[in-house]
């Protein structure tokens, strides 16, 4: 593609951009196709020819083209319409599959596991531990309480024991169910084990086995030992119906967390390697796993497969032949928690993000779901009624089954299921959409490498097939899931890609060749909302550059503190919500700007830079990506702080009352299919606190009333470590630590042009030193502080590349830092050993808006924003 001269040092970021971004973390059904499989795949490779489409397959590839026709009328205009178009790619036709290949790539329908009941009490404290009963109708939950369940029952059946009344701070740590289902032992905090029994409910035996508690308990197939382990690397087996001990061996490996039966006689542990033990002579019989630290395990029902981790797979040891199968499901965590499913066809795995499953036949995973909230303590597929449980550490449990499951136990899914606004104008996808429309995690694949990228909205894998191979089975499963190709591609597209539409959502697929039978695959899902269709800078002239649906940039040579704060005003009013990111460091560059916005589901990225050739005009980029946990936010917050990759964090402020702020949230959330959980509310005059339940996501949303009359939204643990609205004011140094202490602007700066970069918010100094090898910067610098009245803590670290050093002074400390690159060496100094009180050289400088709220103390809102531009016009006169 042709791209003009001043715009090719951006060329690569606009191509990334376009081919990959981060996406949320979920599944959702998709919805019903409106065309038969077959009548799809027909419809598209008549006579072996892709173009010869019908002209209802044509009438859906032209929403892209019809889309791009109204930017002209509804978007703001720029004073220069000069724009780089890149001459569009002749399209590719792609061979008729052949039958063979289309038998080979035909996979069965999966029917989702849907959320089907939550059973929670509000007395069930904190939990630790799930197992279920073989009966299938039945669990155990253990923490502060041990609980006994049905799953049609919204309450415990029976307490077996509560903790919470004892004396001492005491807990369960370990649970097990025997394989009959008649008895189960639980081990304590302080290393007591009972066990009771199921028939009568009454306590059977009670012993001490170790001193600091029981950490795992595993119980032999046949139900005649019982296995233990504490936080040592000893296992203890005990005869089960007398609690006799039988052996205690070590094993010959560090870091003991994990302990279950492969086989009678034969005890898996899983430390810095995963090995097999002979439960009777306390003798290692095989070594299954050498990865470091990996402790996920599982045995199918049948007994035939014992599951196992290793780095970051999980692989299959088949038992009666005592051999490791070729099956690896990708992408564990080192502790993920795993079941097979009654049938031995499925695993399912959960771990802090998400709850997978698999179809172990194909080693397939057909199933996402998030996950949010409390962290899952316990997951195990009930057998016979071939529903899963899954438990939070708070008492929740959630039954997961397909909608044929539930119905014998007269559980139906909880939500209905949400509707796409299919062409809904200009609106950016929810978290929920950009799923509907696809999800790449569960999305077919070719055989091939462990993906290097693999996420809801973007995937990149080598696959062992030739690139029209690939080609074929790409275009083959996506008109299969609703997906259309474009007719007229988008100018950007690169030759040899494809591109895809489908409710509004445009799909890129790239394909590279490595050979005869290997090919890169790249398929990114961009999302439905066309950035062409944002306001530009309009305050100045303007040079329109290369432009495409998720990537536009322009130049302006307006100065930076009017493109950021008229940006910030013309995006507000269309929708988007300014946002600084919560738990991340913040520094700035003096001519470099990053804004962010939020709106739905989606995250839209604002770059500012100044031209390397030209040091008089600004660069402004723009590109969207989908965010993992996106919650709503009231529109007039203008400004928030937000973090929405793992969990969803949010404070902001809004000028609704509590009542208001009240309505907002219950018809917001809804909106977005999250259910009210009345049990756990909490509304008072001052503060209300909201729970919210969807699928496995769990939200707490807290409103606090201000003395302003504002209303403070806040969601999310530990804000106080981040945000800089909760942060609590820092304890004032006693004298003695002040006096230590070393202004920023009086610090030595050892370099040649006497010159460095003071970050007021990340509070550290950097320092760059030109052609000075790296012992002789720390000598120097080891040297002047300690002339000060320093010493040196420890040894630090020291080598030819890199230089870690702390200096004390009475309670306070200075850490240093050296790093060589390029024949440059830099030195980052921060610590509580600097303050910040006098001026610094140079003087003030125009800052961010958000670092200006930050440094002044001030809440994010926009409402300030005229007195931050009167302020940095005052010091740009100067």
């Amino acid at each position: 593609m042709h791209i003009p001269s001043e715009f090719k040092c951006f060329s690569t970021i606009a191509l990334i951009s376009i081919v990959f971004g981060c996406g949320p973390n979920a599944s959702l059904p998709t919805p019903p196709l409106t065309q038969s499989p077959a009548e799809a795949i027909s419809t598209v490779f008549s006579e072996g020819d892709i173009e010869a489409q019908s002209t209802n397959s044509t009438e859906q590839a032209t929403v892209a083209s019809d889309t791009i026709a109204s930017i002209a009328k509804d978007s703001t205009p720029s004073v220069s319409s000069a724009q780089a178009t890149p001459p569009v790619a002749p399209k590719e036709k792609i061979l008729q599959p052949t039958a063979e290949q289309l038998a080979r790539w035909s996979q069965p329908e999966h029917e989702p596991l849907q959320l089907l009941a939550c059973r929670d009490w509000s007395k069930t404290g904190f939990v630790e531990k799930l197992a279920c009963l073989p009966s299938g109708r039945k669990f155990l939950l253990a923490g502060t309480k041990i609980t006994l369940w049905s799953i049609d029952g919204t309450e415990p059946e029976h307490v077996f024991l509560d903790l919470a009344t004892s004396d001492k701070e005491l807990s369960i740590k370990s649970l097990a169910v025997a394989p009959n289902g008649k008895w189960f032992a639980a081990g304590d905090s302080a290393g007591l084990l009972k066990v009771w029994s199921l028939d009568d409910q009454k306590q059977l035996h009670s012993k001490e086995i170790f001193s600091n508690g029981i950490a795992q308990i595993a119980i032999s197939p046949d139900g005649q030992e019982i296995a233990m382990i504490s936080y040592d690397v000893d296992v203890a087996i005990y005869q089960s119906s007398t609690l006799e001990k039988k052996k205690q061996f070590k094993i010959t490996s560090n870091g003991l967390k994990n302990i279950m039966y492969v086989a009678q006689g034969q005890i898996a542990a899983a430390a810095e390697t995963t090995t097999v033990w002979n439960s009777s002579t306390g003798k290692v019989e095989q070594t299954l796993s050498q990865g470091r630290y990996q402790f996920s395990m599982a045995r199918s029902h049948d007994g035939k497969w014992f599951a196992f981790g290793e780095k970051d797979d999980l692989h299959l040891w088949d038992v009666t032949q005592a051999t490791k199968s070729n099956k690896t499901f990708t992408n564990i965590a080192t502790n993920e928690l795993v079941d097979f499913s009654p049938n031995g066809e499925s695993l399912i795995m959960a771990n802090g993000s998400t709850i997978r499953l698999w179809e172990v036949a194909t080693e397939r995973l057909v199933q996402v779901i998030d996950v949010t909230g409390w962290p899952i303590i316990g997951l195990c597929w009930l057998p016979e009624t071939n529903v899963v449980l899954v438990s939070t550490a708070n008492g929740w449990t959630r039954i997961w089954g397909t909608a044929k499951s539930g119905e014998p136990l007269g559980l139906s899914p909880v939500h209905a299921p949400l509707q796409f606004q299919v062409g809904s104008a200009k609106e950016p996808a929810s978290t929920e959409q950009w799923l509907q429309a696809i999800d790449l995690r569960t999305f077919p694949r070719l055989s091939g490498d462990k993906p290097m990228v693999l996420e809801p909205t973007r995937i990149y894998y080598d696959a062992h097939v030739t690139l029209d191979e690939a080609k074929q089975f790409y275009q083959y499963h996506l008109i299969r899931a609703g997906w259309t190709e474009s007719v007229s591609p988008s100018a950007a597209l690169s030759p040899g890609n494809i591109e895809y539409t489908k409710n509004g959502f445009m799909l890129t697929a790239s394909f590279t060749s490595g050979g005869d039978t290997k090919t890169s695959i790249g398929l990114h899902n961009i999302g439905n909302y066309d950035l062409r269709w944002l306001p530009k800078f309009d305050v100045a002239i303007i040079k329109d550059g290369f432009s495409t649906a998720n990537s536009v940039m322009y130049d302006t040579k307006a100065d930076i503190l009017k493109i950021e704060t008229t940006l910030l005003k013309q995006l507000h009013a269309a929708g988007w919500t300014a946002f600084s990111r919560l738990h991340s460091s913040h520094s700035e560059e003096v001519d470099v700007r990053d804004l962010d916005f939020l709106r739905n589901g989606t995250t839209l990225r604002v770059s500012i830079r100044k031209f390397p050739t030209d040091p008089t005009i600004f660069h402004i980029q723009q590109s969207v990506s989908s965010i993992n946990h996106a919650l709503p936010v009231p529109n007039d917050s203008g400004f928030i702080e937000f973090e929405g990759h793992t969990q969803p964090f949010l404070v902001a402020t809004t000028s609704m009352s509590l009542d208001q702020a009240l309505e907002f949230y219950e018809r917001s959330m809804k909106a977005d299919g999250w259910l009210v959980h009345d049990t756990r509310r909490n509304v008072k005059e001052e503060q209300i606190w909201l729970t919210y339940k969807r699928g496995q996501q769990d939200v707490l949303i807290g409103l606090v009333k201000q003395e302003s009359g504002r209303t403070l939204i806040r969601v999310g643990d530990r804000l106080e470590n981040s945000s800089w609205q909760l942060k609590k004011p820092k304890p004032v140094l006693d004298p003695k630590s002040a006096g230590a202490s070393i202004e920023a602007a009086d610090f030595p700066i050892l370099n040649a042009s006497k010159s460095a970069q003071f970050d007021s918010n990340a509070k550290s100094i950097e320092v760059h030193v030109d052609a000075t090898p790296m012992a002789e910067v720390a000598d120097q610098y080891s040297k002047e502080l300690l002339s000060m009245g320093w010493t040196i803590k420890g040894s630090g670290i020291r080598s030819d590349d890199y230089t870690y050093l702390t200096f004390t002074k009475g309670k306070v400390e200075l850490d240093l830092r050296a790093r060589a690159m390029n024949g440059i060496i830099s030195v980052n100094i921060q610590g509580n050993g600097l303050i910040w009180t006098k001026p610094l050289p140079g003087g003030k400088q125009i800052i961010s808006y958000e670092t200006w709220l930050r440094q002044n103390n001030h809440s994010a809102s926009l409402n300030l924003l005229e007195t931050y531009i009167a302020e940095m016009q005052s010091l740009a006169k100067k």
